[in-house]
């Protein structure tokens, strides 16, 4: 057998060479693209989320016998792994979540020294009922989604839990998953135990369990340490109150979740040397989506 034989098998002709390489190195090229995407991943600053998946392409063989001649076979797709980095697919079940235009007027700031708030607070809603003429804010309906967009997804995460009767087992997912996002990130065990503590808790029926608290901050932890503690905290006191007969305690703490997560990605983002203000708007942005995702974007309703 010649060596063009032994490197390219018995049978195979120039064409069918040909084109498996070019097949071989689109895939070369595209498996570069998301092993750039993996290491990049986490990243404070807005990068997708990435997590593992099995090839479709070789099964999760990692080779294919068809192409046994070119390099043994290696699927290009996965580079011989049997896995990829995609991105991370958040599962949410859309919820009916409206509430009128005169319960986001009591978003409106009670003490406003310098009016700052006030005019911020204006702005917001001029752009929530835009498109709306002369609505009547003790009928028309808008979703929390669009407060979330408008606003805060903050603020519409409260709002949300007020609504009688609303699922606050989807709602409060939706702070759980910032929360998730922040540990991933932060790597402080005793955050990543909470999140799992609390994934279970909101997922069972009132049992009177007790999330037990971390470790306290201390004062030898780094910022990004205290701001994944403080997160954590407040993501156990939200799901202890999860059952709750005041809604707004728990709006409390589901709200201070969400923006606690914030600080988190800000302060790992400085220490790393980038934008700390671009993670937290990143952050802020991913939190906004989720929102939508749950209660989406809709026309005014009276």
């Amino acid at each position: 057998m010649g060596d063009f034989e032994r490197t390219f098998g018995a049978g195979a002709d120039a064409v069918s060479i040909i084109e498996g390489f070019s097949r071989a190195a689109a895939r070369e090229r595209s498996s570069s693209r998301q092993t750039d995407k993996a290491s990049a991943n986490p990243s404070p600053t807005g990068r997708p989320e990435l997590e593992q998946d099995t090839c479709s392409r070789c099964n999760g063989a990692g080779i294919l016998r068809h192409y046994k001649h070119i390099e043994g076979g290696r699927c290009f797709s996965c580079n011989g792994a049997g896995v990829i980095r995609v991105e991370k697919q958040r599962n949410f079940q859309p919820a009916p979540l409206y509430v009128t235009l005169r319960e986001v007027q009591d978003l409106a700031p009670k003490h406003d020294s310098f009016g700052d708030l006030t005019r911020s607070f204006r702005k917001n809603y001029a752009e929530l009922t835009s498109g709306f003429m002369g609505p009547d804010e003790y009928s028309t309906q808008v979703s929390i989604g669009g407060v979330a967009k408008a606003f805060d997804p903050c603020k519409a995460i409260e709002l949300a839990l007020r609504i009688p009767r609303a699922d606050r087992k989807t709602i409060l997912r939706i702070a759980l998953f910032a929360a998730e996002r922040a540990a991933e990130i932060a790597n402080e065990p005793s955050f990543t135990q909470a999140v799992s503590d609390v994934q279970k808790k909101i997922n069972l029926p009132d049992d009177g369990s007790i999330i037990q608290m971390g470790p306290l901050v201390s004062a030898t932890d780094s910022r990004p340490a205290r701001d994944a503690k403080n997160c954590r905290d407040v993501l156990i006191r939200m799901a202890n109150k999860k059952d709750a007969v005041d809604p707004y305690i728990v709006s409390h703490f589901a709200s201070l979740t969400m923006a606690q997560a914030r600080y988190v990605f800000q302060a790992i983002a400085r220490a790393q040397g980038m934008d700390g203000q671009e993670a937290f708007v990143a952050e802020k942005k991913r939190q906004v989506d989720d929102v939508i995702a749950v209660s989406p974007l809709s026309a005014m309703r009276s």
